[in-house]
């Protein structure tokens, strides 16, 4: 029995064109394999379409159309399911509109069913509306589409998409599936465990990230594979050959890279090492460096840490420069930047003694004066074996409720405020006076002094070694005050980022020529971190 026409119901048709567009809606429900059924709930009367027998493979007689013919032909496991929905949509208030979703919603029904042997079940959609006419009758319209072929094919998508998704994850080279649209900011949106081992960071943490925060100056635009360093959150050089492949959408527009990441630390290290530097020598110090150089956490208490060394020099490539950020009594927090007297192995191990020296009397108690003054004392008795009698150091202990560091140096550098620019107004960059005494090991007995002053929220600190600045035949005086000029021009945004802004101090310092080692750490105190500016 037909589906109602409905130009019988009211249309704007003749009577004369109902046999033709009824031929029309039987072609097109069979090449749709779609059946459809209309049902007046108040005398329980059915219509099938011709289709509706076809798909459930039943006798096309009117006595066997309705609910439980359906059901029957269902598979067992789908069958209440079915006759659940539909016995809450017929039970529901009637309103028009089209189902969307699984159970009773904006008026109707979707579920898909089996149909059919195990072995060869077919997959239907069926999709089911109580709607009210104009004279108040109640009545479920519904459809039945065959849909076995577009659940093959979703489950072949499925299958390829998770085929994709292993051989991505155990690739032996790092990738990553980047978000590049026009106007948007690269970030990643895939990434598998080659390159979660390189960068140093988990897979989840990957998920999200600016391209630039795991490569900075990374450009994809060139035509063959280009070679950055990537930043670890361990400090570990790294060195990566990057290529992309781009991807598309519908129109041809460039949406997403995939870009490729190969290791090519051990290739820039030999490089290194032809370039002047003897092999077995440089291979050594390279792990003695990593091994000797102090873990420093990315963020103590309300402080964002970044730190970067680089040593510079023929030969051995090891050094006495350090940084150190720790936590203190108290919730205050310590900070040293440290460079001791020479190069090689004998300055690496008395940086190691005074970096351990430094933490052990700062975190028992010792004021930053107090600390100089002890290290002091021990490279002049040389109770420790110090192969190096010389050394410059900078010690502040902040308290974050307050905002005030107290801090003394020992011949060391100034360490560099950046405070929050206002409004639109830059940050302006001033040296914080460095106040203590003479290097460490120079006078003996000597006492040193120590200053507190105030650091507004927001404040940037810098601490640094010599080889940052110090040029041969330059004053270094002139040196720092080009260095405070060039942190004053910084665009605001890379002022405010303590990572971006560690890797910019050595483009400034032009660390790729520096003649001595460079230690360099930025720190960040976050806005809002203790009440108001406090002075002294």
């Amino acid at each position: 029995m037909a589906l109602q026409n409905p130009l019988a119901l009211g249309g704007t048709g003749t009577i004369q064109e109902l046999p033709r567009l009824d031929r029309h809606l039987a072609t097109s429900q069979r090449t749709a394999r779609m059946g459809s059924w209309h049902q007046d709930l108040a005398t329980g009367q059915v219509d099938w379409s011709d289709q509706m027998f076809l798909l459930l493979g039943v006798e096309p007689e009117p006595a066997t159309a309705g609910t439980e013919t359906l059901l029957s032909r269902l598979h067992p496991d789908d069958a209440p399911v079915l006759r659940g929905e539909l016995a809450r949509l017929e039970a529901a208030e009637g309103v028009s509109g089209a189902g969307a979703g699984h159970g009773v919603g904006a008026g109707g029904v979707v579920v898909r069913v089996r149909v059919g042997s195990p072995g060869a079940a077919k997959v239907l959609e069926v999709r089911a509306r109580v709607e009210v006419d104009p004279a108040g009758r109640r009545q479920t319209l519904g459809t039945l589409q065959d849909v076995t072929q577009l659940v093959a094919l979703e489950r072949d998508l499925h299958a390829g998409a998770e085929r994709f998704r292993v051989v991505f994850d155990a690739a032996p080279i790092g990738m990553a599936l980047v978000d590049d649209r026009l106007h948007h900011r690269p970030v990643i949106v895939m990434a598998n465990r080659a390159l979660a081992r390189l960068a140093g960071i988990e897979v989840v943490d990957l998920v999200g990230l600016g391209l630039d925060r795991v490569a900075p100056g990374i450009d994809l635009s060139c035509a063959g594979p280009v070679e950055v360093r990537l930043v670890r959150p361990d400090g570990a050089p790294c060195w990566v050959s990057v290529s992309a492949a781009s991807i598309g959408d519908h129109v041809g527009a460039r949406r997403h890279l995939v870009v490729h990441w190969v290791d090519v630390t051990e290739r820039r290290l030999a490089q290194a090492e032809v370039r002047g530097s003897d092999d077995r020598a440089a291979r050594i110090a390279a792990v003695l460096q990593n091994s000797l150089l102090p873990y420093v956490p990315q963020r103590v208490g309300p402080v964002v840490v970044a730190t970067r060394y680089r040593a510079c020099g023929p030969g051995e490539r090891v050094g006495g420069d350090w940084s150190d950020v720790f936590a203190l009594p108290g919730g205050r927090i310590g900070i040293v930047v440290g460079d001791v007297a020479g190069h090689g192995i004998e300055a690496a191990a008395t940086m190691t003694r005074l970096r351990a020296l430094v933490r052990m009397l700062a975190t028992s108690g010792a004021s930053p004066a107090g600390v100089l003054r002890r290290l002091n004392d021990v490279m002049q008795d040389g109770d420790l074996g110090l192969d190096i009698e010389l050394a410059t150091l900078v010690h502040g202990q902040l308290d974050p409720r307050t905002g005030l560091l107290t801090h003394s140096s020992a011949g060391h550098l100034p360490l560099i405020a950046l405070p929050p620019g206002e409004g639109d107004l830059p940050r302006v960059a001033c040296p914080i006076p460095a106040v203590g005494g003479p290097p460490i090991g120079a006078v003996p007995g000597f006492t040193y002094t120590q200053q507190v002053l105030g650091l507004e929220p927001g404040t940037t600190a810098i601490g640094y070694s010599d080889g940052l600045i110090e040029r041969r035949g330059q004053d270094l005086s002139l040196a720092l005050l080009s260095l405070v000029e060039a942190l004053n021009s910084l665009p605001p945004e890379l002022a405010a980022d303590a990572e971006a802004l560690a890797d910019h101090l050595l483009v400034l310092g032009d660390a790729e020529h520096c003649e001595d080692d460079v230690a360099v750490i930025v720190l960040g105190f976050e806005p809002q971190a203790w009440p108001s500016p406090r002075g002294t």
